[in-house]
Formats: C-alpha cells, sequence, structure tokens
C-alpha cells in the first residue's frame, strides 16, 4: 500500500534537529517534549489507519490534515537561520515557538488554528477503537497523555521562565555565533571538494587574494625577466619609437606592480577583518564565562565587565595587519557613553 507524500515526509522527520548546534543557545528544546509527544501519537495512528484498507477515509482526512500541519511547524525550524533572525532581534525565532504552542494548544483543547472544533486525543481514541483495541485500555492511555502533556506543559513553562531571566546572556552567546560566521567569511571558508564529500577544504577571502597576488607576482617577475622578447626594443629606431616602446614597457610593468599591491592590500584587509571578528566572538564566548563568577549582587563589577566588553567589541584595535594612520579614529564606545551621561 502506496502512502501519501506527507506522511513519507513525516517519517523522514528527526527531532534532534530541534537542538542543532548551529542554532546556538536559540535552540527549540523548551517544545522538544510538545514535539516529540505529538510525533509519537501521530506515528502511531499512522500505523493504525494507513495500515489497514478498509479504514474510513474521513478519519483518515483528519489524521493527513494534522501531519500536513505538523510538517509545516517543522519545515520552519529546519529553515531557521540564527544570522538573519540575529539582525531582526530573533522575533522569529520566538515566532516559530509561539506557532507552535498554540497550535498545540488548539489541537489539545479541541480546536483547530482556525477555530473549528477538532480534537487531536479524539481522533486519537477513534482512530484506536476503529482498530478494535480495548475502548478501557484507550482511556487509560488517553488520560495518561493528557496528564503527560500537562506535565511537560508545566516543565516547560520552568524553562521558559529561566530561558527568560537569562535572555541578555543567551543574547550574548548567540551574537557571538554570528560574529564567528562573520570571521569565517574573511578567512576559513569551508567547502567540500566532489567527488570527495568526505574532504573538506577551508579558504577565505584572505586566502583567495594571497594566491591571486603570488601569481601575478610571479608573473611581474617573469615579464621582467623577459621583457625583451614580450616588448622588443630597437635601438635603431627613430627616437620618436624607441620612446614608446620604453613608455609601453613601462606601463606594463607599472600596471603588474599596481595589481600585485592592491592583491595583497585586500589580503591585509581581510586578515584585519577577520582578526576582529575572531576577536568579537573570543569576547563574546568568554562573557557569560566571567559573569557566571560574579557575585549577582555586585553590579558594579558586573557593569565594568560590560563595558570592557563593549569596548573589546566596538574599538577594532591593532591587529598588526593594516597601518594605524588608516585605522578609524572615531570616538569609542566608551566615550560616547560618558558624553551621554554628561548631557543627561
Amino acid at each position: 500500500m502506496e502512502l501519501p507524500k506527507q506522511i513519507k515526509e513525516f517519517k523522514a522527520i528527526d527531532s534532534e534537529m530541534l537542538i542543532n548546534p548551529d542554532f546556538g543557545i536559540k535552540n527549540f528544546s523548551e517544545i522538544k517534549l510538545k514535539f516529540e509527544e505529538t510525533q509519537r501519537i501521530i506515528s502511531e495512528m499512522i500505523q493504525l489507519a494507513f495500515g489497514q484498507e478498509d479504514f474510513p477515509e474521513g478519519i483518515k482526512a483528519q489524521i493527513l490534515q494534522i501531519i500536513n500541519e505538523f510538517n509545516g511547524h517543522f519545515n520552519q525550524i529546519k529553515n531557521y537561520s540564527l544570522e538573519k533572525d540575529g539582525a531582526q532581534q530573533f522575533r522569529t525565532h520566538r515566532q516559530i515557538l509561539d506557532n507552535f504552542n498554540n497550535w498545540y494548544s488548539f489541537i489539545n483543547q479541541g480546536f483547530d488554528n482556525q477555530g473549528k472544533p477538532k480534537n487531536f486525543l479524539t481522533i486519537y481514541n477513534a482512530t484506536k477503537n476503529i482498530a478494535n483495541e480495548s475502548i478501557s485500555k484507550d482511556q487509560e492511555k488517553l488520560k495518561q497523555y493528557i496528564t503527560d502533556a500537562k506535565k511537560a506543559k508545566a516543565d516547560i513553562d520552568d524553562i521558559l521562565n529561566a530561558l527568560r531571566k537569562k535572555s541578555a546572556e543567551e543574547t550574548v552567546v548567540d551574537y557571538a555565533n554570528i560574529f564567528r560566521v562573520q570571521a569565517e567569511t574573511y578567512s576559513s571558508f569551508r567547502f567540500k571538494l566532489k567527488p570527495w564529500a568526505d574532504k573538506e577544504i577551508k579558504i577565505g577571502a584572505s586566502q583567495i587574494w594571497l594566491i591571486v597576488g603570488i601569481i601575478l607576482g610571479a608573473t611581474l617577475i617573469f615579464a621582467i625577466k623577459y621583457i625583451n622578447e614580450i616588448f622588443p626594443f630597437n635601438g635603431n629606431e627613430e627616437i620618436e619609437i624607441r620612446i614608446i616602446q620604453l613608455i609601453t614597457r613601462f606601463a606594463f610593468i607599472s600596471f603588474l606592480i599596481f595589481l600585485v599591491g592592491f592583491c595583497f592590500r585586500q589580503f591585509s584587509i581581510s586578515k584585519h577583518l577577520y582578526t576582529i571578528n575572531k576577536h568579537r566572538q573570543n569576547t563574546l564566548d568568554s562573557y557569560k564565562l566571567f559573569l557566571a563568577s560574579l557575585d549577582r549582587e555586585d553590579g558594579t563589577t558586573r557593569n565594568a565587565l560590560m563595558m570592557e566588553v563593549a569596548k573589546a567589541i566596538y574599538e577594532a584595535g591593532s591587529t598588526g595587519y593594516i597601518s594605524s594612520k588608516h585605522q578609524d579614529n572615531s570616538p569609542s564606545i566608551i566615550e560616547m557613553t560618558r558624553l551621554i551621561k554628561e548631557e543627561k
């Protein structure tokens, strides 16, 4: 018996995607219990309803509708991008959580997202009854699922409260991941070679500019060595022709020198940006550890730590790749904060 497409998609769902390490602290662990509980019930209904050819089509249609909605919530989680959502203050992350929690509440209270009557647990119970399961056994299991759901909701509410208290610390860690991605763009960008899918090469903008610069440098050396073959010079020609030949040689060599210098300047800029973003990532990664070691009542030290973290993030500093005279001399975040306080 051929299963519908949405059931095949449902069977491929892995709940471990909710705690994908790429999501950082903004993972979806707080709905994992509800997610796995609903997934378990749907799996049982699929086994009972679609394992029999004479099963009522009306019940099958309702089960398929629930599966479509469940698959939709999982696809939102699977397609979530931490980097894109960081620019929007993680509103998408909160919306995904709220959508699933609201959907979970609706179907267990007897309504769907449009307010139409539909009790998820009633459909589940009817499926088991039609499959000739014991009514008394079904009622006991139904009560157990309701108890487990309430317990899971209470546990998730406790987790939510704890997460809200630490939202500032979590946001810091999430932005550390964003800086990590930015750093890898300029140096250590990963890609895999085909057909050797298990071989991974790391290369970024700085490495690309360095390779191009080396190739152009070799071209420059070659051009200088064989300049007479590339641009022949005849001393017996008229003075005007000899001047043009010399200018052509000079322009060609000068252009190659300019390209070599440009490539190595771009290499220095990319390495400078990589170093800065890596430094920001390391600063934010260590911030939470320092914060945990401080007394919660010690507001002065905590504020001082936050100011140092802000200074490390917003002040570029010297990396050695760019001359100090080319770096930004605009007022630092610390100076701007002090000016604002003085105006108040």
